[in-house]
């Protein structure tokens, strides 16, 4: 069964040109006079930049809230991921709202250099949607045999045709993701690095596959 959640036929248009923008910003140097001494490895900046300091919160505070329009304008080439447009099915639009519900995240460190920019560590962290529809199907096949059964007429449950109604059908996928959602659903967290770019006279969020994942409802660790 194949669940198709909201937004990410749109996003993996856009990730191409994504890929393609960061692309062309990887080939291009940050010189903006910042001076970098190392600690434990990382490049730490002596001075950060003013306006890229709260840059990575306030992207991901957006993002958390539900305030998709606001996160992506922070998005390098500001391109519309369909995050805010409403899922195809009714499954899929409650995987997204649990997933949207669940998402948090903590910074880990101060920026850092980079040789395309700067960056910060995020520790991103929500549930697992994959956990959520790994049982789906045998809940959908035990609620339809306990709806038939319980059902007062045949025409509660079938149409002309012999075949479910689609409302009937509605109503058991709608209790079994609200089932899963609550006894079978699982979190986990990714700690990635959010990458800022300096392009056009400010700093912008160039994001990379695994912030793409999460931002199209996936946190793969």
């Amino acid at each position: 069964m194949q669940i198709i959640e909201k937004g990410r036929g749109v996003c993996r248009v856009k990730i191409v040109r994504i890929l393609l923008a960061m692309l062309a910003a990887a080939i291009m140097t940050v010189s903006a006079g910042l001076v970098i001494h190392c600690r434990d490895n990382l490049p730490v900046l002596a001075a950060e930049p003013a306006e890229a300091s709260d840059l990575v919160p306030v992207f991901m505070d957006a993002l958390c809230d539900g305030a998709f329009s606001q996160a992506e304008s922070l998005l390098y080439g500001q391109p519309d991921l369909g995050m805010d447009k409403a899922a195809d099915t009714l499954v899929g639009q409650m995987l997204w709202d649990a997933y949207g519900d669940s998402l948090d995240y903590k910074l880990m460190g101060d920026l850092y250099a980079t040789s395309t920019g700067l960056a910060q560590n995020v520790k991103v962290i929500g549930i697992e949607t994959a956990s959520a529809m790994k049982n789906l199907g045998q809940r959908v096949e035990i609620l339809l045999k306990q709806g038939v059964e319980e059902a007062e007429s045949v025409s509660e449950i079938y149409d002309e045709g012999n075949s479910y109604k689609q409302s009937f059908v509605d109503k058991i996928m709608e209790e079994a993701t609200r089932q899963a959602l609550e006894e079978d659903v699982q979190y986990t967290y990714q700690i990635l690095p959010v990458q800022l770019i300096y392009r056009e006279g400010q700093w912008w969020i160039s994001p990379d596959q695994a912030l793409l994942n999460v931002i199209c409802g996936s946190i793969t660790g």
